[in-house]
């Protein structure tokens, strides 16, 4: 009896705050007023999808690379025995990283304004088993591969 009173106070509370919550408005703007002249508003970055992602990269040894400086800043990543090294300043240019180590197919998505890097496998699941470094590259790990 308790129970039945008790979901039916939680179904009243429920149905009470639901009629509560602002009704969605259909937004209206008056482009009419604007202390800015149309003329000089410009776009604030690259178009929708106008930062491509990088797919499939090409590594390269380091004795090979002639593109990155000694101190350079680069993310390594550690799966499954394969090693790479992606340099921060080509994930800020591109964001999204399609790769493959080994037999695994990764999306790595690096956002810029908080140098996180994010890796998901071909199913969306983040990669646990993994282990990401912030390096100067040289330095720490010289066998690496970096593209």
């Amino acid at each position: 009896m308790k129970a039945t009173r008790k979901s039916r106070t939680h179904a009243l509370l429920l149905v009470l705050f639901l009629v509560s919550l602002p009704q969605r408005v259909a937004a209206t703007w008056d482009f009419s007023r604007h202390a800015i002249p149309l003329a000089e508003i410009m776009s604030g970055g690259p178009p929708r999808d106008g930062i491509p992602a990088l797919t499939d990269p090409d590594f390269v040894f380091p004795g090979a690379v002639t593109f990155l400086r000694d101190d350079e800043q680069v993310l390594g990543v550690f799966l499954h025995g394969v090693a790479r090294a992606y340099p921060t300043r080509i994930l800020s240019w591109h964001e999204l990283v399609n790769d493959r180590l080994g037999d695994n197919e990764l999306t790595l998505s690096f956002a810029v304004d908080t140098d996180r890097l994010t890796v998901v496998d071909a199913s969306g699941r983040a990669v646990e088993q993994m282990t990401v470094y912030w390096f100067v590259w040289n330095a720490i790990w010289p066998e690496t591969a970096r593209y």
